[in-house]
């Protein structure tokens, strides 16, 4: 019996001409690591949580760009956008207003009826406009509900 072939989380993209993060080689056990825990969580709990938010602080511009052998893959927030049972929502903060324009874009353009914010500048400046576009009531289903 063959077990679940395992999704591969550094996914190769074109380029779009917008601006990349360089990174290092360390980038692709975090994307496979950020990659399986995204997809457990937000397909466990989606019949448990009544609003699951995805929540990336620091989220960069959606593609990176490997330092060694130049690829180009989908940066954090991108992995999360383009799981199979996506988050009912998204919130992304960065302080490099280069970076942000460009997620703007690429998410409008990967998943443009996902209900996205986004949180311009230092997510250690901005807490309190961060917490405000996080959904009010963020409790589980009552005990025994599920949708």
């Amino acid at each position: 019996m063959r077990g679940k072939q395992r999704r591969n989380y550094l996914i190769e993209v074109p380029d779009d001409g917008l601006f990349a993060q360089p990174i290092g080689p360390w980038a692709e056990d975090k994307y496979r690591r950020l990659g399986m825990y995204a997809e457990i969580f937000a397909t466990g709990m989606k019949k448990v949580w009544d609003d699951r938010v995805y929540l990336d602080l620091f989220s960069g511009p959606g593609y990176s760009r490997m330092r060694e052998s130049g690829r180009l893959v989908l940066g954090s927030p991108l992995i999360a956008l383009s799981l199979p049972d996506r988050f009912d929502r998204y919130i992304f903060a960065d302080a490099n207003p280069d970076a942000l324009a460009a997620l703007r874009q690429r998410c409008a353009r990967m998943a443009p009826d996902a209900a996205v914010r986004f949180v311009d500048g230092d997510a250690n400046e901005r807490i309190e406009e961060t917490a405000r576009r996080r959904p009010a009531n963020g409790l589980p289903h009552p005990a025994g509900v599920v949708r």
